[in-house]
């Protein structure tokens, strides 16, 4: 997901543990946080749309994988656990 965004991987940690903070928090309020580490606004709104799929893994990835999000990595995923 951060990948994604387009984040570099060297802020992995810090941008989870904002995301982290989203079953305790407003989008909003973990967006400032995110902005305030260095994330722009195209990142985080990929970010926001990204955390808001919920569901099983499975049915999680079939419906990543048919809108053609994360199209390579899904494709492994799918191998690995379709």
């Amino acid at each position: 997901m951060i990948k994604e965004a387009g984040c570099h991987s060297d802020m992995f940690k810090t941008i989870c543990s904002s995301i982290d903070k989203l079953d305790k928090q407003p989008w909003a309020e973990v967006e400032v946080e995110l902005k305030a580490k260095g994330v722009n606004e195209e990142q985080c709104r990929i970010i926001e749309k990204l955390t808001a799929f919920k569901g099983e893994p499975l049915k999680l990835l079939a419906e990543l994988t048919s809108k053609n999000i994360f199209e390579k990595e899904g494709e492994k995923l799918k191998e690995t656990f379709g």
